[in-house]
């Protein structure tokens, strides 16, 4: 909790992986609570799946709504224009990897993401060696680069927690 380190965590079913993303999610929303920012940093949820991402979005609704936190799904079923709308007013974003690919590819979405995504939570990360891990892959990568030029402007970088039951290839996340 009192830390904004990156890791990777591999642990089994009930272990408290979704507690990691709690705790990092409390302290994502006090550190944005404590200074008129111009921007307004967002934190970022990406499972593989809709229904994930949806059943975390109603999980946390119910905690974190009644602290003033407003949190957004973003999926396929979400068009470009209501996005872009929903993602500058939002604190917390909640999306599958292949949304988050289409909106931060280019355009509008990914000028002002680029400086306002603080906190990147990776559910079910093992998913990037499935049929879907191109788009998994090609964001973490995007966001790994935003995070350096962050770095190289004197900026703080993006935390990763990506998170994981079964990870036989958790070497290659080092």
């Amino acid at each position: 909790y009192e830390s904004d380190e990156s890791m990777v965590v591999a642990a089994p079913t009930g272990a408290g992986k979704t507690v990691i993303f709690e705790l990092a999610l409390c302290r994502f929303l006090l550190a944005s609570d404590a200074g008129g920012r111009k921007n307004k940093p967002k934190a970022l949820y990406i499972a593989p799946l809709k229904a994930i991402v949806q059943e975390k979005l109603e999980e946390w609704r119910g905690k974190f709504q009644s602290l003033g936190t407003r949190l957004e799904e973003l999926t396929g079923d979400t068009s470009s224009e209501i996005a872009l709308q929903q993602i500058r007013e939002a604190d917390m974003l909640l999306c599958t990897p292949e949304k988050w690919d289409q909106m931060t590819r280019k355009g509008r979405a990914s000028e002002f993401l680029s400086r306002d995504v603080v906190l990147v939570l990776i559910d079910e990360v093992h998913a990037i060696g499935d049929d879907r891990g191109p788009a998994l892959e090609a964001i973490i990568t995007r966001m790994k680069l935003w995070s350096y030029q962050r770095v190289k402007a004197s900026s703080a970088p993006i935390r990763f927690i990506a998170v994981s039951a079964t990870c036989p290839n958790l070497g290659d996340f080092g």
